[in-house]
């Protein structure tokens, strides 16, 4: 009877190492919570102007964007890249109109924003959120009075976990995810 009952307890054990692996690989496969937001934004507001708070979301600007952003921001890389090719590179991309809170200069600044809303009259607000979010005055301002349009979570679970190099968060969280990422927001302003 005990040798029964140990059998089945390793039964129970010894698949679990392999699968968690197995299911993480499965997960990398998946679109991740950012793709999705940023093919909603490509599919529902490539032509109107966007507001994103991501320090991850890529996205391309078009021309005037990204000029309009050099004065209240900075560009990553790639888009300094484009931004000297443009005429060569644009035609192969798909581009948008939008900022990025996170790469403004005083992203604190509310006079700035005011005056950002006020000139181009953005739709919608795209937040991403990390594991614990603190909302900023800009962020609670931007929400209030917005409309909840979309949202890509990891899944049915209501807690988000980094599982790329936490070493706190226990292996079997896998099985509870459809897909990697934070939570993507996007409000109708």
């Amino acid at each position: 009877m005990a040798r029964i009952a140990a059998t089945n307890i390793l039964i129970a054990i010894l698949p679990n190492p392999a699968a968690v692996p197995l299911r993480f690989e499965y997960l990398l496969t998946r679109s991740h919570t950012r793709n999705r937001a940023t093919e909603w934004i490509l599919e529902n507001a490539i032509d109107d102007e966007v507001i994103i708070l991501s320090p991850s979301i890529t996205l391309f600007r078009d021309r005037d964007a990204m000029e309009r952003e050099l004065r209240i921001a900075t560009l990553r890389a790639p888009e300094r890249y484009l931004l000297e090719r443009y005429d060569e590179l644009a035609p192969t991309m798909r581009t948008a109109r939008f900022t990025n809170l996170h790469f403004w200069n005083d992203p604190a600044d509310l006079s700035a924003l005011m005056a950002y809303l006020e000139t181009y009259r953005p739709k919608y607000f795209v937040l991403e959120l990390g594991d614990a979010p603190q909302f900023t005055g800009m962020e609670r301002s931007l929400i209030a009075g917005s409309t909840l349009l979309a949202e890509f979570r990891q899944g049915k679970t209501a807690d988000m976990h980094d599982m790329t190099g936490n070493f706190f968060v226990p292996s079997s969280v896998v099985f509870q995810l459809e897909r990697l990422g934070p939570t993507v927001q996007i409000y109708r302003l």
